[in-house]
């Protein structure tokens, strides 16, 4: 196992450069504070420190500078301390310039353009300028140096002690290695580089920020709001963030390969080429990938369970309820493709077609492994129509990935759902069946309803057969009726745990203070409570078949509504 120590890596031949766009310096108080504890520690027992690896890939064949792809943190932080360490033993040149400077006097590690300015007025050890002060007061590189000027005891470290026994694993990438493979396998910092800090160092050089503020900056970084929006975690199965969710459903339209998440950045590289070294390709590139990340941030909305969904006809809104109610975020691309290039009446009813396609297979628990070459037939078609999209679907009429029917939906909509399916489903169905402003009751955010089995699944204390019926198949019936849809309804979030296995009859009404589904379920369309004085397999099987009429309604086989 090869070892390098502080030296070795940092030397007057060194050359590192941490890419221009790359995330800034994010090391905070807590980070300081237990560094100056782990260097205090070796300093004391004079034992090797082992301080993780470090990922350097050289620029290319003829260029010696190596970009620091993972180590930025450390290497700062390291920078930064000796610095303030040599400065408080008053030997700036012999115990820091020597080893982090070059024989020009220029630092061995350029930072990215966030730190690069601040980093190197420290480093070289100038004066700040009270303005200068003023402008850096929030920059984490000031921050560190401040720390360390103000925490670091010079008599507890010693600098021959620190350069004998820390030592880093590095790995050493030649121009053409992929490394957001090799990070994320190592992934030694716990923070996963993502694939926007790979794309935008590759689409925009150190000369080309100009470019770079007036598109990639002001789209995406514009503020702290837009910054937020885009670094959010979304989904509840396959997290990631809005900005990596958009850059994949991006190049699935520019694209026609499978594409997948953990070789997104090569699946870039690959699609773009030799595109990359020309500037005038390169920018209608660019130019698209903004357009399309606007019409992202003004219509998709992964938010949309916290909010009112007053919209009962086709839209890009109930499809958000697709995309990150029910988890199926497959034909983002094509909508997002939908957006951009069709007419907005058009696009419309493809959104409600592909809702009614979508959860018509979700009732009848079809596969959804060929989402992905489906939904991206619809892209290499370049399909704007209604008619065309119709006629894509119906194509698959006989075959796995057909539309289900009618029929279909009666016979195949048994299966027990699951919690978040029937919940989401059924959000969807309500709100399609009501008429905005016109009804005596509002209906909340998907989020503030939970989704109810009206039987319960602890059925036996209150529910329990009648002993001359309480036989094995009965118990089977009863259970099988307990999955079904028509057994299932959303129900606003308070009604109380004691009461959620009581029999209809208390449901209904409640006990004393605990209010029943004369509060939490009033008005709800896809479930008249007042309308059944019992509950039992019949009735299920009765709103069963309401429900499918609702669903045939909402979601019409041959059309949309």
């Amino acid at each position: 196992m090869e070892k390098r120590k502080i030296p070795e890596i940092f030397n007057i031949t060194t050359k590192l450069e941490i890419p221009y766009f790359q995330r800034s310096y994010v090391w905070d108080e807590d980070n300081w504070k237990r560094f100056l504890d782990d260097l205090k520690e070796i300093c004391a027992t004079k034992k090797e420190y082992f301080m993780g690896t470090y990922i350097l890939k050289q620029k290319s064949p003829t260029n010696p500078c190596k970009s620091v792809i993972d180590g930025q943190q450390r290497f700062t932080t390291l920078i930064l301390f000796f610095l303030i360490l040599s400065l408080k033993k008053n030997d700036y040149a012999m115990g820091f310039a020597r080893f982090f400077l070059n024989f020009k006097g220029e630092i061995v590690l350029t930072h990215n353009h966030t730190d690069q300015t601040i980093f190197k007025l420290l480093v070289t050890n100038q004066k700040l300028t009270d303005s200068q002060k003023d402008e850096y007061k929030n920059n984490n590189v000031y921050l560190a140096y401040k720390y360390f000027e103000e925490n670091l005891n010079p008599d507890e470290y010693d600098i021959n002690c620190l350069f004998d026994n820390i030592y880093f694993i590095p790995i050493e990438l030649e121009p053409n290695d992929d490394e957001q493979q090799i990070f994320d396998t190592i992934n030694s910092l716990g923070v996963r580089l993502t694939t926007a800090e790979l794309l935008k160092n590759t689409l925009y050089s150190n000369d080309e920020i100009d470019l770079f503020k007036n598109t990639w900056e002001k789209c995406f970084e514009k503020d702290q709001y837009e910054k937020t929006f885009w670094d959010t975690i979304v989904g509840s199965r396959d997290k990631h963030s809005n900005l990596d969710t958009f850059l994949f459903a991006y190049i699935n339209i520019c694209d026609n390969k499978d594409i997948r998440y953990k070789t997104l950045f090569n699946s870039y590289k690959e699609y773009l080429g030799q595109t990359i070294n020309n500037a005038a390709m390169k920018e209608v590139f660019i130019k698209e990938l903004i357009e399309y990340a606007e019409i992202y941030r003004k219509y998709i909305n992964p938010d949309i369970q916290s909010v009112v969904l007053n919209d009962s006809k086709n839209s890009i809104d109930r499809l958000n309820i697709i995309f990150f109610g029910l988890d199926t975020t497959t034909l983002l691309p094509y909508c997002l493709y939908v957006l951009k290039n069709a007419q907005p009446e058009e696009a419309n009813k493809i959104f409600g077609y592909l809702e009614t396609y979508i959860v018509r297979r979700m009732l009848c628990h079809d596969w959804t492994k060929n989402y992905n070459k489906k939904f991206k037939t619809m892209l290499t078609q370049k399909i704007v129509t209604f008619d065309a999209l119709y006629k894509n679907i119906m194509d698959g009429a006989d075959n796995e990935d057909r539309l289900p029917t009618d029929l279909d939906l009666q016979k195949l909509i048994n299966y027990d759902h699951t919690n978040a399916q029937a919940r989401g489903i059924l959000y969807l169905l309500e709100t399609g069946l009501r008429q905005p402003g016109k009804e005596s009751t509002s209906v909340l955010p998907l989020e503030s309803y939970d989704l109810e089995h009206i039987m319960p699944k602890d059925w036996k204390q209150y529910w329990a057969l009648d002993p001359s019926n309480d036989t094995p198949d009965n118990r089977d019936n009863r259970v099988y009726h307990i999955g079904l849809f028509g057994n299932k309804t959303l129900l606003a979030k308070g009604l109380n745990k004691s009461i959620k296995n009581r029999e209809f009859s208390v449901k209904k009404t409640g006990v004393a203070a605990n209010l029943g589904y004369n509060r939490y379920a009033l008005g709800l369309k896809t479930f008249d409570f007042d309308s059944y004085n019992e509950w039992n397999e019949n009735t299920i099987e009765e709103r069963q078949n309401k429900l499918l009429e609702q669903i045939k309604t909402v979601w019409p086989y041959a059309t949309v509504r």
